[in-house]
């Protein structure tokens, strides 16, 4: 939004690019604590384990189609609408939607590895998976 209003810093490739670093804190926060904590095995097999196929491919193809097309879908029903705030900076390029999708894809499976992977399965070893699950919840919020 700021970068639509001319604070160009913001448009920076290197900002959008360190975008990603808050999404892979999580999965460095699981390296450094199991390493800290003596963890037999370490990082590496369990990250194996994390990343094991346990879906149909058709639905990896549409995690990683679903959000450029939902993004694409949601700027021309908002471009459709009659009384729609307009929509604020340049058309979406062809590199502009590679890049979107590139991000989620490196930055989005490290999230999941440290809240879904790490963290809920630590929790739920102690709680009832709802309460595990709230915990988890409002510890990303937070």
């Amino acid at each position: 939004m700021a970068a639509a209003r001319g604070v160009a810093f913001f448009a920076s490739p290197l900002w959008q690019a360190s975008l990603i670093l808050p999404a892979i804190g999580p999965a460095v926060a699981v390296a450094l604590t199991m390493r800290l904590a003596r963890e037999p095995g370490g990082f590496g097999p369990r990250l194996r384990t994390w990343f094991r196929w346990r879906v149909n491919a058709r639905w990896c193809w549409f995690a990683v189609v679903a959000p450029p097309v939902l993004l694409l879908a949601s700027r021309a029903v908002s471009r459709g609408l009659p009384y729609a705030a307009p929509v604020v900076g340049p058309p979406l390029s062809a590199g502009d939607i590679l890049v979107f999708g590139l991000m989620s894809l490196l930055a989005n499976p490290w999230e999941e590895v440290g809240w879904r992977g790490f963290a809920l399965a630590r929790l739920q070893a102690r709680y009832p998976a709802a309460v595990a699950t709230l915990l988890v919840g409002v510890l990303w919020a937070a």
